[in-house]
């Protein structure tokens, strides 16, 4: 090729080397001449419109594009201790998954995989917040492990169930007022972490008393006695309040603090004497 190209590159030279000679000599010489320059020159026309070389590379097996589908029920009133899955196609890079992932609103959690890396789970670590609408994201671009990157981003979108709500009532209810020897029921929608609400019941003014559960199934009971340890005092106001430090058994915070305020009965009076 290199020969080619320098012969091609000679050819002016050698035409002006000739030329003289041709313009002299006879027609016989003048045109032997001529085809040998001519030859020339097409030899160097070839060597400059040689095509290149093909590179050939051996058939390779397609690799499918990875895609993730959800294996959680999209639905309502979900608790909010309830663990969401996302399922892939094929075995992803954890690293780059994890990076991808974002929650709506931001929570803390933690994440597993299986053994092959195809379902990731995602575990709220103090729970999701109740009544709330909640999205999971991993962004387009996640990678597989064949190196792979997710065709579209994938989303989890569950609505919490309501938070827990509870109420106080008297047990001695006298009209508008409350007998001297009443208790309390405390009642709550849900079943109460029992060992939250020992301490998370507040009177005003003090009252010292006890609080068992009522029902039969009294670790995880929705109803609870409150009972003074002295009969209240007469004509008095007492007020009495359930704090927000009380979980349910997912460990969700009631919805607002459950409060009752009352007046008890006045003491009986001498009217007459006879």
């Amino acid at each position: 090729m290199r020969k080619l190209a320098a012969s091609a590159l000679a050819l002016p030279v050698v035409a002006l080397l000739f030329l003289p000679m041709l313009v002299r000599r006879s027609v016989a010489a003048r045109i032997v001449l001529a085809i040998v320059l001519s030859g020339l020159l097409g030899l160097g026309a070839i060597g400059i419109s040689r095509p290149l070389g093909i590179a050939a590379t051996p058939p390779s097996k397609p690799v499918p594009l990875t895609s993730a589908a959800f294996r959680t029920d999209l639905r309502v009133r979900q608790s909010p201790a309830t663990a969401v899955e996302i399922e892939f196609s094929t075995a992803m890079e954890s690293v780059s998954v994890e990076s991808s992932l974002r929650v709506e609103p931001p929570t803390s959690i933690d994440m597993a995989w299986n053994a092959d890396r195809t379902v990731l789970t995602v575990n709220p670590r103090f729970g999701w917040r109740t009544g709330t609408v909640h999205t999971i994201t991993v962004a387009q671009g996640a990678l597989a492990a064949t190196g792979r990157p997710l065709t579209a981003p994938v989303r989890a979108v569950f609505l919490t169930r309501p938070a827990t709500s509870g109420s106080i009532a008297p047990t001695r209810q006298a009209g508008d007022r409350v007998g001297l020897d009443t208790s309390f029921i405390l009642a709550f929608d849900r079943p109460i972490n029992v060992a939250t609400l020992r301490g998370a019941l507040v009177a005003q003014p003090a009252l010292e008393g006890t609080l068992e559960p009522l029902g039969r199934r009294r670790t995880e009971s929705r109803r609870f006695l409150f009972t003074p340890a002295q009969p209240l005092a007469s004509d008095s106001r007492y007020e009495l309040s359930i704090s927000g430090a009380v979980r349910d058994l997912d460990g969700a915070a009631l919805a607002s603090a459950a409060t009752v305020a009352i007046r008890t009965v006045a003491a009986p009076t001498v009217v007459r004497f006879r």
